[in-house]
């Protein structure tokens, strides 16, 4: 990836445009990052240190937008912080276009999907709201819970609300009574925090604090629109990022990609839009994010 095509500037947009073709090269990943040897990291494992938060990107071609396999466009681990520490934006529904083909045009729904709530100590987490199609609305998903260690009575931090430039972020662990694990940020920020040596912060933007600091990341927005496509080997994703640690706060939920192309309804490769995954199977994994297309 050419490096100079973006601002390290934090939870602004991404916007490329071409008046023409654009082919991406042998291996090329197209993310917010400004290393230009940027190396694709493993899918939803670990947070991702090059790729930088964005509210959204969007890849807008005159011409035709050509890429094949070993190619990705992805804003997975790219959510926006929009809270007061990151672009202090609220929500609000976001059109993407109009006159598309279709009974309706896709909007980005203010509000993304709940996130997982923890009832009493339950030690296991609970997973984030998958994101859907509310009529025209399309909702990211929600974070997942955190973890109760040691058999508490209170309830861990329930894993934040999805919103318009991100996918929810995770609630935080809680080791036993008299401790605490907070909740997510509901509009992409940071993850819920956590007061036990051995547990985690939720992963978020960033990751939640304690001993232990949560992962950073959640599934972003990305909007393609391009007159024509060739894009049938490529990967196109919005993932969210795991959990971190055993004893972990949850994992954030995955974005959004919306796909726009002229003519006949666009044909991708794999196109992923995951929640982050619990690890070993103690915090609550992220809801899954949704994706769509349409034709002009």
């Amino acid at each position: 990836m050419v490096a100079t095509l973006f601002s390290s500037t934090l939870d602004i947009s991404s916007w490329i445009i071409v008046r023409g073709d654009l082919t991406l090269g042998s291996g090329v990943t197209l993310i917010p990052t400004v290393n230009s040897n940027y190396p694709t990291p493993a899918t939803n494992t670990t947070p991702d240190p090059n790729a930088k938060r964005r509210l959204f990107m969007v890849v807008y071609v005159t011409g035709t937008l050509t890429a094949g396999s070993g190619n990705t466009i992805s804003m997975s681990a790219c959510g926006g912080n929009s809270d007061t520490l990151g672009a202090n934006i609220s929500s609000f529904d976001i059109p993407v276009a109009t006159n598309l083909t279709g009974p309706k045009s896709p909007i980005i729904s203010a509000s993304g999907q709940s996130g997982g709530i923890p009832t009493g100590s339950s030690t296991t987490g609970v997973i984030g709201t998958t994101g859907t199609v509310v009529s025209d609305r399309f909702k990211t998903g929600g974070g997942g819970s955190g973890y109760t260690v040691l058999n508490g009575t209170i309830a861990p931090g329930s894993g934040g609300a999805g919103s318009c430039f991100s996918g929810g972020t995770g609630g935080g662990s809680i080791p036993k009574n008299n401790n605490f694990g907070t909740s997510g940020s509901n509009l992409g920020g940071a993850g819920g925090n956590t007061s036990i040596t051995s547990g985690y912060g939720g992963t978020g933007n960033p990751g939640g604090t304690g001993t232990n600091q949560g992962f950073n990341g959640t599934g972003g927005i990305l909007i393609i629109i391009a007159n024509t496509t060739s894009l049938a080997s490529c990967i196109v994703s919005a993932n969210g990022v795991n959990s971190a640690g055993a004893l972990g706060g949850g994992a954030s939920g995955g974005g959004i990609v919306l796909q726009i192309s002229g003519g006949a309804t666009p044909a991708y490769g794999t196109v992923t839009t995951r929640g982050g995954l619990q690890n070993s199977g103690s915090a609550g994994a992220g809801g899954d994010g949704i994706s769509g297309t349409y034709s002009l």
